[in-house]
């Protein structure tokens, strides 16, 4: 399978384009300023890791291999979440 196959391939299987992922960071990082997100590589391929603190002073950390599921802790942690801030 070559890479114009797998272009067309992702939206089936559920896949974002790695750009989508860099834009919603962006917007993420933007409405949430608070919050560090950095990736960390390793020998291997590397791990996303997002730490914020929260109103009552305990330090919150969420740690992902991928953006995509770091952005979607993010958004799960921060939508429940009294007026959308932990």
């Amino acid at each position: 399978m070559g890479p114009d196959e797998s272009r067309r391939l992702r939206p089936a299987y559920g896949m974002a384009e790695p750009v989508d992922q860099v834009i919603r960071l962006e917007r993420f990082r933007e409405a949430h300023p608070h919050v560090t997100i950095v990736h960390v590589r390793t020998s291997h391929a590397g791990y996303w890791l997002s730490d914020w603190a929260e109103g009552n002073g305990t330090i919150r950390r969420t740690v992902e291999y991928d953006l995509r599921l770091l952005l979607d802790q993010l958004d799960r942690a921060f939508s429940a979440a009294e007026g959308g801030e932990p």
